[in-house]
């Protein structure tokens, strides 16, 4: 761990993707050192290249959809993924998170249309 805790972001980012996980873009504001550091230590949900179930998800709702779901999933099995209004993982990573998670899932079913809420349309109000 010492010797992670000296590498840069770039540095450690590359790190962690050599040893099969699959992060989210780096420009991601969820990824800072401390984000990466806490996946090096199993602390934060991440999944490993070889896990990945990638589901078409041509039509996509909001990504705090996609974060709630995701959290929701996690949560059910007690794992964690630090999630706030100014750390966010980018909208084709949380796809490949949820579709990893719930391979089922609603969003990418063939006959999934989001409504004007779930894309945000103007005038469309976001309700849990």
């Amino acid at each position: 761990m010492e010797e992670f805790k000296s590498l840069t972001k770039s540095e450690l980012y590359e790190a962690l993707e050599r040893c099969g996980k699959k992060l989210p873009s780096i420009n991601s504001s969820i990824v800072t050192k401390q984000w990466l550091l806490k996946v090096y230590n199993e602390e934060e949900y991440c999944p490993n290249y070889e896990d990945v179930r990638l589901r078409p998800c041509p039509r996509k709702p909001l990504k705090n959809l996609f974060i709630y779901n995701i959290l929701n999933i996690l949560d059910l099995q007690e794992l964690h993924l630090s999630i706030d209004d100014s750390h966010t993982p980018d909208i084709e990573w949380c796809a490949l998170v949820l579709s990893t998670l719930n391979p089922n899932h609603l969003f990418f079913k063939k006959s999934y249309y989001p409504s004007d809420e779930e894309k945000g349309r103007k005038g469309a109000v976001l309700t849990k």
